[in-house]
C-alpha cells in the first residue's frame, strides 16, 4: 500500500484531470492495471501486464453522455516532486517525476505516458500538483488519446538521469530493479458504474 500522502495526491490528480476534462473518468476493460488485454481497436493481447491506469473514457458533468479526454487537454503533476526523466513512448512522450515518500525503502515515483510536455519542461524542474506539466498527445496510433499513470518504486540511488525510454523501463522491472506499483485512484469500471437511459456501453 503506497504511504498516504502520495495516495491522496493521486486521488486529487485525478479530480483535478476530470475538472480540466469535464467529466468522471471510468475504465473500459483493459484499462486498468495489471490488465492483459488492449482496451480500445480488436482489444488485442498486450505484450505484457499493463503497468498503470489508462484514463479516456468519461461521463460528461453536464450532460451525463460517454466522452474522450481530447488532445490538447492540461495535466497537472501529480505530487511535489521532481522531473527527472522525459523520453519518448509510443504515442507522444513520457514525463518521470519522483517524490518523497518511500515504500519498503524504496523511492517512489509516477509517471505520465503519452502527453506533450510543456516548453521547456526538463530534468530538475521541481514541480508542485497545481502545476500543469504537459497536455494530452494526439494520437499517432490506433489507439485514442488518453493519459497513462504509473506509480514507480526504485531503490535510493537509482539513475533516473540513466532511463532512456520504455525498453529501459521494462528491462529494468524484468530484473526487478524498477517496480510498477498500482496507482491508487479512485476510478469505477464503465459496465458497473453508468446506465445511460438503459444503455450499457
Amino acid at each position: 500500500m503506497l504511504p498516504s500522502p502520495l495516495a491522496a495526491s493521486c486521488a486529487a490528480w485525478l479530480r483535478a484531470l476530470e475538472a480540466r476534462a469535464g467529466g468522471r473518468f471510468i475504465l473500459e476493460a483493459g484499462a486498468e492495471f495489471g490488465s492483459l488485454n488492449c482496451w480500445w481497436g480488436k482489444r488485442r493481447p498486450r505484450p505484457a501486464p499493463h503497468e498503470g491506469v489508462d484514463f479516456c473514457d468519461f461521463q460528461d458533468f453536464n450532460s451525463g453522455t460517454k466522452r474522450q479526454i481530447e488532445p490538447g487537454c492540461p495535466v497537472p503533476a501529480v505530487a511535489d516532486g521532481q522531473v527527472v526523466a522525459v523520453f519518448e513512448d509510443f504515442m507522444a512522450q513520457t514525463i518521470i517525476m519522483t517524490h518523497q515518500e518511500h515504500l519498503d525503502g524504496r523511492q517512489l515515483a509516477t509517471l505520465l505516458a503519452h502527453v506533450v510536455p510543456v516548453p521547456g519542461l526538463a530534468p530538475g524542474q521541481r514541480c508542485s500538483p497545481d502545476v500543469e506539466v504537459a497536455a494530452v498527445a494526439a494520437s499517432r496510433t490506433t489507439a485514442p488519446a488518453h493519459v497513462h499513470l504509473s506509480v514507480l518504486a526504485a531503490a535510493p540511488g537509482f539513475a533516473w538521469a540513466s532511463l532512456q525510454g520504455w525498453p529501459d523501463l521494462l528491462q529494468l522491472h524484468e530484473q526487478k530493479e524498477l517496480h510498477f506499483l498500482e496507482p491508487p485512484v479512485p476510478v469505477e469500471p464503465w459496465r458497473a458504474h453508468l446506465d445511460l437511459g438503459g444503455e450499457q456501453q
